[in-house]
C-alpha cells in the first residue's frame, strides 16, 4: 500500500487478491498471468494502462471517470469474465481504440450487478452424439460460443426457452457458451468430444 505508487508490475506471481483503492496516483498496471478473480480500479482516476490478461477474472471494475484517457486496456484470456463495469463513454462506444482488448463474450456495462452468473445447476446443457448442443436459455438475447482463448466460433440470437446448435464442425475442445440478454449474462463451459 503506497499512496505515491504510479506503476505496478506484478506478472507471473500467482496473486489471488489485490487492492488498489488507496493507490490514487496509479497510472500503469500490469498484472498478467496471475490467479486474480476480482479487481476494482474505480478509485484509480489516473489510470492510463491496465493489463490484466491471463487471470481468472470474474469481476472487473474500471469505472473511474477516466476511461476516455486510458490508452491501453487488455483483459483477454479471462474465460469467466462476462461483464466489465466501465464509464458511460466506453459503454456507448465499446472499446475506445485498437489498444483495448477483451474476450468476445465480455461486455462493458455501467453496472454488472446481477449480470455475473455462477453455474448453480439452473442452466442445463446436453450434447448428443451428433454434436447438437441442446439447452434452455434463461433469457432472450445473443448466444455466443467461444474458445478458451476468447475467439468466437458461433454467434446467434436466442429467445428464452429451448435451443439447439449444431456444433459438428467444431474441433474437440472445451468452449464457453455465453448468453447475454436483458436478464443478465449466463455462462457455462461445454466440452466437445
Amino acid at each position: 500500500n503506497a499512496k505515491g505508487l504510479k506503476k505496478l508490475v506484478a506478472t507471473n506471481n500467482f496473486l489471488q487478491e489485490l487492492h488498489t483503492e488507496s493507490n490514487l496516483g496509479l497510472e500503469h498496471t500490469n498484472l498478467m498471468f496471475n490467479l486474480l478473480e476480482r479487481l476494482d480500479f474505480s478509485n484509480n482516476a489516473n489510470l492510463k494502462t491496465l493489463i490484466v490478461s491471463h487471470n481468472q477474472l470474474q469481476g472487473l471494475n474500471i469505472q473511474n471517470g477516466n476511461n476516455a484517457n486510458m490508452q491501453v486496456f487488455q483483459a483477454e484470456n479471462n474465460a469467466e469474465l462476462s461483464c466489465i463495469t466501465a464509464d458511460n463513454t466506453v459503454v456507448q462506444a465499446g472499446a475506445t481504440n485498437q489498444r483495448w482488448n477483451k474476450d468476445g463474450a465480455a461486455s462493458f456495462a455501467l453496472s454488472c450487478a446481477g449480470k455475473e452468473y455462477v453455474d448453480n445447476g439452473a442452466f442445463e446443457t446436453y450434447l448428443d452424439d451428433s454434436k447438437t448442443l441442446k439447452f434452455t436459455s434463461p433469457t432472450s438475447g445473443t448466444a455466443l460460443i467461444y474458445t478458451l482463448g476468447g475467439m468466437p466460433v458461433v454467434k446467434s440470437a436466442v429467445s428464452k426457452g429451448s435451443q439447439e446448435f449444431n456444433l459438428s464442425k467444431l474441433n474437440e475442445a472445451i468452449y464457453i457458451l455465453s448468453i447475454v440478454g436483458l436478464d443478465g449474462s449466463f455462462t457455462k463451459k461445454i466440452m466437445i468430444p
